[in-house]
């Protein structure tokens, strides 16, 4: 016989199969796992510095898209990602990146076995809505990709440009 979940039930199910590897990794020691470890999508690592590396992470893929609140027609705003924000955001980064001494801003996917042996975390840079940013000015790309973007979501919540 076949049980029927309601969308309560999953839903609370699944955040708990989500918190668990979050809380297996608050338990490992940064200097007992054998092989990397690596997190898909972080958001404000940037508040705490010190948890960086006591996440036992050797790698992180940050979010550093920004956006503003942008007025419609209809005087509503509309909260999108910009060029202008987000280049804030990544040069805001860097700098305190620099600051930090057990993380680097990494630009190519073998610095996570250097971060990896260094006991470090490799950080690269990523956003969401990239064609919000990008807009149908193709020069952006170059443009995020010198200043350390490595990965290039194309869409987040609204259609754009380049996708939808």
């Amino acid at each position: 016989m076949s049980r029927h979940f309601s969308r309560r039930e999953f839903l609370g199910a699944a955040g708990a199969a989500t918190l668990l590897p979050a809380i297996t990794r608050g338990q490992r020691s940064p200097e007992k796992h054998e092989f990397p470890y690596v997190d898909g999508l972080c958001l404000y690592v940037l508040d705490k510095p010190e948890e960086i590396r006591a996440s036992g992470l050797d790698g992180l893929v940050l979010d550093v898209s920004g956006g503003e609140a942008v007025k419609q027609p209809d005087g509503s705003p509309r909260y999108l990602r910009t060029f202008k924000t987000t280049s804030a955001n990544m040069a805001a980064a860097r700098e305190f990146l620099s600051k930090v001494t057990d993380a680097f801003i990494a630009t190519d996917g073998k610095e996570i076995k250097k971060a990896f042996k260094s006991k470090k975390t490799a950080i690269f840079f990523q956003v969401q809505g990239g064609g919000e940013i990008v807009g149908e000015d193709l020069t952006r790309l170059d443009q995020l990709q010198k200043n350390g973007l490595r990965v290039f979501q194309l869409t987040h919540h609204h259609d754009n440009p380049l996708a939808g």
